[in-house]
């Protein structure tokens, strides 16, 4: 239930241009985002979704074989536009031991902007809470937004949804 929350929020902007449309799911987990996408749309899209966990990757490949699963990095795709909408959910949700979060943020939305033609959509856990989890990382909304309006002067922040978590 609270992911079909937060995959409304991710969509909400383009509700109505995504039918026909090609998708791509950063850390697609094993593919719960396809199917709020095949109940909301209702009609054909194209799908791919990249995880770098391949247990999850083969269970997605099982649930979906009609769409397309990859384990892989984001940073392997090298073609710009490739896809009309990027959407993230949960991927920057846990701290990292190999490097800052927010460079790692700021490269992974650079990358998914230079993917895209049409739109990117990414949620975040707040640090306007009352508590933090040591495994947990819990992200600036001034920082992300101030990021994403490096790369584009069209951005929406969302964050009326969900207790402590917000989209852009």
């Amino acid at each position: 239930e609270n992911n079909h929350v937060r995959f409304k929020a991710l969509t909400n902007l383009w509700k109505d241009d995504l039918t026909g449309s090609s998708i791509f799911d950063f850390g697609c987990g094993m593919g719960d985002f396809c199917t709020f996408l095949k109940n909301e749309i209702k009609s054909p899209f194209s799908f791919n979704g990249l995880d770098i966990n391949a247990k999850l990757i083969d269970e997605a490949k099982n649930r979906f074989p009609e769409f397309n699963f990859v384990e892989g990095d984001i940073f392997d795709y090298d073609v710009e536009n490739e896809f009309e909408f990027t959407f993230s959910s949960g991927v920057f949700n846990h701290k990292l031991n190999f490097t800052d979060e927010y460079e790692f943020i700021y490269k992974c939305l650079q990358q998914m902007f230079y993917m895209s033609s049409k739109g990117v959509a990414v949620n975040f856990l707040s640090d306007k809470v009352d508590y933090f989890t040591e495994y947990n990382f819990n992200a600036n909304p001034s920082q992300i937004l101030e990021f994403s309006y490096s790369l584009t002067s069209n951005v929406v922040l969302l964050n009326n949804y969900m207790p402590f978590e917000f989209t852009v």
